[in-house]
């Protein structure tokens, strides 16, 4: 077994990959020397790449053939094959297209998801924060319907990349009746696992909670690993926007969630401390997630490259003063309080200037800005202005060393938690900021460590099997850049400039993005768990 040694102790690119390091080297030397298929020519063939394939190995020249949407050659294309298309890439490098597993979107508002294409993504996992794709709860005017009937809605549109739902905790609490109760009942928890169950054996990857945000922020523990058992019986994931990420409570929270992964592979989304200070606060976050993962806990985890998240203002806002109505109630009665506790939260988390409001009618401005010009106090103005609102703001609270140790560890993959109306850099350029920056710039990562986080990784994290690696029969999801000029252009003021340097994107053996334009090809697909 290849053992690599980090700051977070021994761990093991193959008990990740769960052995495909090995079958991919076999594979890619059986394939060596193919001319092509002799009763069938490639679809398409990409001739002088350097390839590097996903699972950490290092990058070597080779051609790659595809039929029917299928890697069928990985080797030395001579004058003899025959394809529909060949496409010279020299000096090129090759890789699996991206994965990204905590993304939102959803393909009946927006089918062309340029933002990710663009920037070499071509699977995206929705459903995240713990709202089930296609579920819109009241207030929200959208009509919703059941993650069956979003999957056969979506599929409709044609997809222009690769999509793996999972099941939202907080929509079976919607769906069950739990709603705001700190504890089901023993009826209502028993539907929520048949809820999940069934959508499990439809095809969804797991179960993804946001136990920052309603209705999650109400439930307990017990509940969690009682769905966990579910997931795990299925063999899927429980994705977590955990209970907190602030630097006194992310501990435990992440005991929280190892609690559930003692019944199923459990993951962090978007792993940050806010307000840590110091490498060695990362450090220690690292090292724990290490002693779970020796202990049989499959505990993964992702990481945007920015230090700066992404909520409403509610974020800052008490418990008893999350929704509409809590809100009205609070001010009412509890004015005094309320005042406090978000001016002091909001200092606690590096103060107003560290919140840019990102969209509705004060889009560009701090929080101390607007708040300047309506003359209120910062406090008074999230409050009574922003309040309810389903406003964005960038909060900078995060410390961009840790930010920066969690992005180069191996036991930390990629992510962007973007969206094509995310009005957040990440959006357009998280996966270029890491390779023309990270790695390109300042050597915090070699182009194999990087591409394994974004692909080999990343697969497993998700539960992705026939993705995430250049191997022979696996999908042939590919993307093809110039790591000299693969930069991000997308800013806090300009978010939505896509990146440079990327010239094709593959998704499932047809072009998605040709000389970095977008084609408008169809060919992705809603995923199902255990064939995908």
């Amino acid at each position: 077994m290849e053992a690599h040694t980090s700051g977070t102790g021994i761990w093991s690119r193959r008990a990740l990959l769960g052995g495909a390091a090995a079958s991919v080297a076999t594979s890619m030397a059986s394939s060596s020397g193919l001319a092509g298929n002799a009763t069938r020519p490639f679809d398409l063939v990409i001739r002088g790449g350097l390839v590097v394939d996903g699972t950490g190995a290092p990058k070597r020249p080779a051609d790659i053939g595809i039929v029917g949407g299928r890697i069928a050659m990985i080797g030395k294309a001579n004058p003899a094959t025959r394809a529909t298309r060949i496409i010279d890439v020299q000096g090129k490098v090759v890789t699996p297209s991206f994965i990204d597993p905590h993304a939102h979107g959803d393909p009946l508002q927006d089918t062309s998801f340029a933002n990710f294409l663009t920037m070499g993504v071509t699977t995206i996992t929705l459903g995240q924060d713990g709202e089930t794709p296609g579920y819109h709860h009241a207030p929200d005017p959208l009509p919703s319907m059941d993650l069956a009937a979003w999957r056969a809605a979506s599929a409709a549109t044609g997809l222009s990349l690769n999509i793996a739902p999972l099941v939202g905790h907080g929509t079976l609490r919607w769906r069950a009746g739990v709603d705001l109760a700190a504890v089901p009942s023993a009826t209502q928890l028993a539907t929520m696992r048949r809820l999940l169950d069934a959508d499990l054996v439809g095809g969804a990857f797991g179960l993804s909670s946001g136990l920052e945000y309603v209705p999650g922020i109400y439930s307990e523990t017990p509940e969690l690993v009682a769905l966990a058992q579910t997931v795990g019986a299925r063999r899927g994931v429980v994705m977590s926007h955990m209970r907190s990420e602030d630097d006194d409570k992310i501990e435990g929270a992440i005991d929280e969630l190892i609690a559930q992964g003692r019944y199923a592979h459990v993951h962090i989304s978007h792993l940050k401390v806010v307000l840590g200070k110091a490498v060695e606060r990362g450090q220690a976050i690292l090292e724990k997630i290490a002693r779970a993962r020796a202990e049989g806990i499959d505990l993964t985890a992702d990481v945007y490259p920015y230090n700066g998240g992404y909520a409403d203002i509610t974020l800052v806002f008490p418990l008893w003063a999350k929704t509409a109505d809590q809100l009205a109630v609070a001010r009412r009665d509890r004015g005094t309080e309320l005042a406090d506790f978000v001016r002091a939260r909001i200092v606690k988390r590096n103060g107003p200037d560290a919140i840019l409001i990102a969209e509705g009618p004060y889009a560009g401005q701090t929080l101390a800005q607007a708040a300047a010009k309506a003359d209120k106090p910062f406090w008074q103005f999230a409050i009574e202005d922003l309040g309810a609102n389903p406003w964005n703001c960038a909060h900078f609270t995060q410390d961009e060393a840790i930010q920066e140790l969690f992005a180069a560890s191996p036991l930390v993959a990629i992510s962007t938690d973007g969206a094509p109306w995310i009005s957040h850099p990440r959006s357009w350029a998280t996966y270029p900021k890491v390779l023309g920056e990270f790695v390109r710039e300042r050597n915090l990562l070699t182009l194999e460590a990087a591409i394994y986080k974004m692909t080999g990784l990343a697969a497993h994290c998700v539960g992705l099997t026939q993705r995430g690696r250049i191997a022979v029969g696996l999908a042939a999801d590919l993307v093809v850049f110039d790591p000299a000029t693969i930069a991000p252009q997308a800013t806090w003021t300009a978010p939505r400039a896509p990146a440079v340097g990327i010239d094709y994107v593959i998704v499932d053996g047809a072009l998605a993005v040709e000389r970095g334009e977008v084609t408008g090809a169809r060919s992705g697909r809603i995923l199902k768990r255990g064939r995908s």
